[in-house]
């Protein structure tokens, strides 16, 4: 039984004993009132018997003094009807009361008044006879008669009523003594029951209250030791019902986000070398955690959207030319890191007509991107459900977790995809100048006596040029080597910074270039603080870059300019460009606008890479921007 039912049952109990005793305690109240009202009745009766004994003695005293020539007729007149007006005054009293004793007691007053109407009878009569000289009759009357009604019938009747009265009296009184020990009992009674419930009532209710308490702290201590399955039992109904549930609830998350978290450790201490070992994994895992239909992993390359999915039990893999059908690419469309939510997936553009609601029924969509350092979004994790499904904040912030994850899987992915494009096109580029230095090497060896002196030194050329190529990729490598070691410095001092321009072009100009360099140089004969060496092979990078994809003969444009605070250089062509999306990543190591299978131009992407780092480790940055009319523009700035 809960506390409010005990209380409400203690409380009716006791509202009940508290009701009888509180109509005991009026009934007795109107009784002693009765009791009062009766005793004050008999109180005005016993006045107003004695009232008319002397009434009636006075107006006989009265007559007397007539006959003695002590009194007058109208002393008489005015006691007989003194004597009168207390009968009336009495008759008016009982007729008023209308009570149980109201009969009785008039009859006992109409006798009486019987008795005095013959005394008054008599009086008068003597009275009448003295005045009218009859002296000795109107003694004899007045002796006889009015004394013998007075003394025989008058005074004992009156005296009955006075007896009577007195009685009556004293019964009353005892009753209102009775009834007011009564009342006075009752309401000691009722004081000790009411402070019984009140120190009663918070006994029990704090018992109960300590009772429950006690079981959600027990509960609590459980949850604390990591027993994640302790519940509160708490009685239906009870006060304590609602935050039970709250703590039964509270620790079934709790068991649920334990059990999540014990599936994901499982699944980071299985993930493996394959990437794609992995990336299923994750899938079938989140699809496991989150308890949906339907998991699902797209990621864009090259135009084709590759979808790999988990539903119903089964694993499948497709690839569309035609992304927008699926509402997995909007994820990746938005290029943001936000997630899509749709608790109804009709409710979402093109919700009825993508793939995933056509060709698998599902009707709920949560989608989160996977992004790649530099690259931005690449891929998307969606979940889903046939039935509309509200995924609450945790679900999302899982499948979030999961992305990141995934996240980590696609930047290994894309290193290894890029080691693998560094390995074919470095192949590619030591193979040439070795089989040069091969070929001629055999040339030379086999047909040296053969060969006039002008071809000779034509062939010692094309191999000293070939080994110098071969330096310069060392000279990279060891450069990379050195950044990723965090052993790459510099020394500044000042220098001209025209001066190591100039050098750059004819650098430029021994290898062969036949562009046609253009110096603009606001201020470029203004000193710097800068290593000399690096930044001239910042120069040369961005000058070799600028001659290899620009037409021949066309015109290259290096400007300077001084500013507040910096010094900026830009190299400009009139190449084919660089798109949008790569104008971040061609400074990222051993990228390549071209892949590897369709490499065409010499050149690890080591370049550019090198770039970035010289410029940053003067303080300075460096950028690439798209030059209006066609071609690139490598901009790079050093603090003044």
């Amino acid at each position: 039984m809960s506390i409010r039912a005990k209380l409400i049952f203690g409380f009716g109990v006791t509202g009940s004993i508290l009701l009888a005793f509180m109509v005991a305690i009026l009934w007795t109240n109107a009784n002693l009132n009765v009791y009062r009202e009766r005793r004050a009745y008999a109180l005005e009766q016993l006045e107003q018997a004695f009232l008319c004994r002397e009434a009636v003695i006075v107006q006989i005293d009265e007559a007397r003094r007539i006959f003695l020539s002590t009194g007058s007729r109208e002393e008489y007149e005015s006691a007989r009807e003194e004597a009168r007006g207390v009968f009336t005054a009495w008759r008016n009293l009982i007729e008023q009361d209308g009570g149980s004793e109201t009969m009785s007691d008039l009859a006992t007053l109409q006798q009486l008044e019987q008795i005095y109407g013959d005394i008054n009878g008599y009086l008068a009569q003597a009275i009448s006879l003295y005045g009218q000289g009859e002296q000795e009759e109107a003694i004899a009357v007045l002796a006889g008669s009015s004394e013998e009604d007075f003394e025989g019938r008058f005074l004992p009747a009156s005296q009955e009523i006075i007896s009577s009265g007195s009685e009556r009296a004293s019964l009353y009184k005892q009753k209102v003594y009775d009834a007011s020990q009564t009342a006075g009992i009752v309401a000691v009674v009722l004081l000790a029951f009411g402070l019984a419930i009140a120190v009663t009532v918070p006994v029990v209710i704090v018992r109960e209250i300590a009772r429950s308490f006690n079981k959600m702290g027990k509960a609590a201590e459980r949850v604390g030791r990591g027993d994640f399955g302790a519940r509160v039992g708490i009685e239906k109904d009870g006060e304590f019902m609602a935050l039970a549930e709250v703590f039964n609830g509270m620790a079934e998350n709790l068991e649920r986000s334990e059990g999540r978290l014990r599936k994901l450790n499982n699944l980071f201490l299985s993930l493996g070398a394959d990437i794609i070992d992995n990336i299923e994994a994750i899938i079938d895992i989140g699809k496991d955690i989150l308890g949906a239909e339907m998991m699902e992993y797209c990621r864009i390359q090259g135009g084709m959207l590759t979808c790999l999915f988990s539903v119903n039990g089964n694993t499948g893999f497709e690839v569309t030319k035609n992304p927008r059908e699926y509402m997995a690419f909007r994820v990746i469309e938005a290029e943001v890191e936000e997630r899509l939510n749709f608790e109804r997936l009709e409710d979402a553009p093109g919700g009825r007509e993508c793939v995933e609601a056509r060709k698998f029924g599902m009707r709920s969509f949560a989608g989160y991107p996977v992004a790649v350092a530099a690259q931005g979004v690449v891929a998307s994790l969606c979940v889903l459900d046939s039935a509309p499904r509200d995924f609450n904040e945790d679900e999302i912030d899982l499948l979030g977790n999961l992305a990141r994850v995934l996240s980590i899987e696609e930047e290994r992915l894309s290193r290894e995809e890029g080691l693998k494009d560094f390995i074919d096109i470095a192949s590619h580029e030591i193979r040439h100048p070795i089989t040069i230095l091969k070929g001629y090497a055999i040339t030379l060896k086999e047909r040296w006596d053969r060969l006039d002196e002008e071809r000779i030194k034509e062939i010692l050329h094309a191999m000293d040029s070939g080994a110098d190529r071969l330096n310069r990729l060392a000279d990279a490598l060891l450069d990379v080597s050195r950044i990723e070691r965090g052993r790459f410095t510099v020394h500044k001092r000042e220098v001209f910074l025209g001066e190591l321009i100039e050098q750059a072009v004819v650098d430029m100009r021994h290898k062969g270039a036949k562009n046609d360099f253009r110096v603009s140089a606001a201020g470029g004969g203004d000193t710097a603080w800068v290593d000399p060496d690096k930044t001239l092979e910042l120069l040369t990078i961005l000058l070799d870059n600028a001659v290899e994809f620009s037409p021949l003969d066309s015109r290259i444009d290096i400007e300077v300019e001084i500013r507040e605070h910096e010094v900026v250089v830009c190299v400009g062509d009139r190449g084919q460009g660089i798109g949008a999306g790569d104008l971040e990543r061609i400074f990222e190591r051993f990228y390549q606008v071209e892949d590897a299978l369709h490499h065409s131009k010499p050149g690890m992407g080591m370049g550019l890479y090198i770039a970035r780092e010289i410029a940053t480790a003067h303080g300075g940055r460096i950028w690439c921007e798209r030059r209006e009319g066609g071609g690139s523009s490598f901009v790079f700035s050093f603090p003044v």
